[in-house]
């Protein structure tokens, strides 16, 4: 099954973009970087050519790094108009250093990040009746985690009362939850309004301790979600949906430069290819093909 549409797809994509400062031998140079800003950008780039559009839905300051951010996601193609604004707050910043194999360590200021204000205020109401004008709404374990508890609990029963697709990355970080019960828990509660789960063989074994991808896809199925994607790195994704199970192997590379946001590059062109009608393996193989360029680049962002 496909999920193709008969008009043009609008696509959100819920989450934090952070100042990235990627270090340039003594030096480091800022760009901007999170997980679902980067889908949104690389889903921008694959479908605002074919008449597409991809919405980014944050919050950001009043400060200049907030006003340049900003400009970042239009000069990307994203619809703004929900993107909100918190004077007093700004933006989080991440220092990334890689080591030999381009594997990525990173230092994190996000204290005071004015993502974690999306349910202040008014925006639930906003949210409730803009939401509605989209196909697909996309968001990760780090969009739930830095909500304060009852916000958290308000944007999933948002999700769930509007019945939308939802393609949902649980992309752990144990820094951000009190602990791994208490993900477990957000991740069982959202899964059942889930078309697409796309997850990853380690946060798997860091969040639940299954030991294989298959394991974990038959999992995400109990728990309610249609189609399941595990990410296994270099190793083969393990899909399993409604029409049985696909294992995909990736091209190998040699030498990554650098793995920082491969699987938030795959989400992107895997639904790209879903929500355009291609199947499963297609979809699968796009996703292998765009995370291999994105690894033999520094940053996030190509």
């Amino acid at each position: 099954m496909s999920d193709q549409p008969v008009r043009p797809l609008n696509i959100a994509c819920i989450g934090e973009c952070m100042g990235e400062l990627l270090s340039e031998g003594e030096d480091y140079q800022l760009g901007f970087a999170g997980d679902t800003f980067n889908t949104a950008t690389y889903l921008s780039r694959l479908l605002s050519p074919r008449g597409h559009t991809v919405a980014f839905v944050t919050v950001i300051g009043a400060d200049p790094i907030s006003a340049k951010m900003r400009n970042r996601f239009e000069a990307e193609g994203l619809h703004t108009d929900l993107v909100f604004n918190t004077p007093g707050r700004t933006v989080g910043l991440y220092l990334i250093d890689n080591d030999e194999k381009g594997e990525r360590h990173f230092t994190y200021w996000r204290d005071s990040s004015a993502a974690r204000t999306l349910m202040d205020a008014d925006r639930e109401d906003v949210l409730r009746d803009r939401f509605t004008d989209f196909d697909l709404i996309y968001l990760s374990g780090i969009s739930l985690a830095i909500l304060p508890d009852d916000a958290r609990a308000r944007l999933i029963q948002l999700l769930a009362d509007l019945g939308r697709l939802i393609a949902f990355d649980p992309n752990y970080r144990a820094a951000l939850w009190p602990s791994a019960d208490m993900c477990q828990r957000i991740c069982a509660k959202i899964a059942p309004h889930c078309r697409y789960i796309l997850s990853g063989l380690e946060d798997e074994q860091s969040i639940w301790s299954h030991d294989s991808a298959s394991a974990a896809a038959h999992a995400w199925r109990q728990r309610g979600a249609k189609e399941v994607v595990i990410k296994c790195g270099p190793d083969a994704a393990h899909i399993l949906s409604d029409q049985g199970t696909e294992e995909i192997i990736p091209t190998p590379i040699p030498h990554p430069v650098d793995t920082t946001s491969a699987g938030d590059a795959f989400n992107a062109a895997y639904l790209a290819a879903r929500l355009t009608g291609e199947e499963i393996r297609s979809a699968c193989q796009a996703g292998h093909a765009l995370s291999a360029k994105v690894i033999m680049h520094r940053g996030a962002i190509l």
